[in-house]
C-alpha cells in the first residue's frame, strides 16, 4: 500500500503537524464565521421585515378605497406589522410612508375632530421625514403638498416642498 501514498505512511505526516496550526486556523476562522452568521442574520430581519411591509402596503391600498373599511382585528394587526418593521428599521422611508398613510387613514375614519387633526400633523410628520430621507421622489413630495394644502399650513416646509419639486422637474 505504500506505492499509493507515494512510500510515506500519510497517517504518520498528519499526526506529526503541529497542534498550534489546527488552533491558529480555528482561532481566524471563528470570528469570520460569526460576522457572516451576524450579516446574515441582519440581512434575514431586513428581508423579513421587507416582506412585511409589502404586505402591509398591499393592505392599505385597499383602505384607500372610499368605501372598505376594515374590521378593527385587521387594523390592529397591520399596525402591529408596521410597528415591527419600523422596530427593525425606525428611518426607513417606506415603512414611514407606511406609517403615514395608516394615520391619514385614521384620521379619515376617526369620530372626534381634534383627533382627527393630531393623526393627520403626526402623519404630515412621518411623511416629512420620509421625504428628507428620500429627497428624489416627485411623486412624494406632491403627496405631502397636498396635504400640508388640506391642513392650510402654508409653512416653510410647505416652500422647500415647491422648490425640491420645480428643481427635480427642471433635472434630466
Amino acid at each position: 500500500m505504500s506505492f499509493l501514498t507515494g512510500g510515506r505512511n500519510r497517517c504518520c505526516i498528519s499526526a506529526q503537524r503541529p497542534m498550534i496550526s489546527r488552533k491558529l486556523r480555528l482561532l481566524v476562522l471563528l470570528p469570520l464565521i460569526l460576522l457572516m452568521l451576524f450579516v446574515l442574520g441582519q440581512t434575514g430581519r431586513m428581508g423579513w421585515a421587507d416582506l412585511q411591509y409589502s404586505a402591509i402596503s398591499t393592505e392599505l391600498s385597499f383602505w384607500r378605497r372610499q368605501s372598505y373599511q376594515p374590521q378593527p382585528p385587521r387594523v390592529d394587526k397591520v399596525t402591529q406589522q408596521l410597528a415591527l418593521a419600523r422596530r427593525l428599521d425606525a428611518n426607513h422611508p417606506d415603512y414611514l410612508q407606511a406609517a403615514a398613510e395608516l394615520l391619514r387613514w385614521q384620521a379619515r375614519w376617526a369620530t372626534d375632530p381634534q383627533l382627527s387633526r393630531d393623526y393627520l400633523r403626526h402623519s404630515v410628520e412621518l411623511q416629512w421625514q420620509a421625504l428628507i430621507a428620500r429627497p428624489g421622489h416627485r411623486q412624494d413630495w406632491s403627496r405631502y403638498l397636498r396635504e400640508k394644502a388640506r391642513q392650510s399650513d402654508f409653512d416653510a416646509r410647505w416652500q422647500r416642498s415647491r422648490q425640491q419639486i420645480q428643481m427635480l422637474d427642471r433635472s434630466p
